[in-house]
């Protein structure tokens, strides 16, 4: 599961070169292979955090997808959708250039404090 999920954020963040061929899907593979390994030898079998963080996930990508044109499915299955258009939409430079680099460092300083770290916050 942590392979298949990481593999789909590599390829919703653009990590990989663009298109449906081998580099494309071959560096999907590789740098899902690497998370998992990390994943495998750094995490514990059982976070606790883990479900806080999947919800905040999601909670996120709702906020996210809620401040663009085509809104957000907030009461799924109902066709409805909400939105504060702040951006036209996703995947602009400001959020592939500077907010998935932010959000990727923030990552792994939160994975080093609580998880790495020889003290971990507790």
């Amino acid at each position: 599961m942590s392979f298949f999920l990481l593999a789909l954020a590599v390829r919703a963040l653009n990590l990989c070169p663009p298109g449906h061929g081998f580099h494309s899907w071959g560096t999907i593979v590789a740098l899902a292979g690497l998370g998992t390994a990390a994943i495998d030898k750094f995490i514990p079998s059982a976070p606790g955090w883990l479900p806080y963080a999947i919800g905040l996930g999601c909670v996120a990508h709702l906020l996210g997808d809620s401040i663009t044109k085509r809104g957000a499915p907030w009461l799924w299955p109902l066709k409805s959708r909400y939105e504060i258009t702040l951006i036209k939409s996703s995947g602009n430079k400001v959020e592939t250039e500077i907010l998935t680099p932010l959000m990727g460092v923030a990552t792994v300083a939160l994975l080093w404090l609580t998880v790495l770290s020889p003290h971990p916050l507790h």
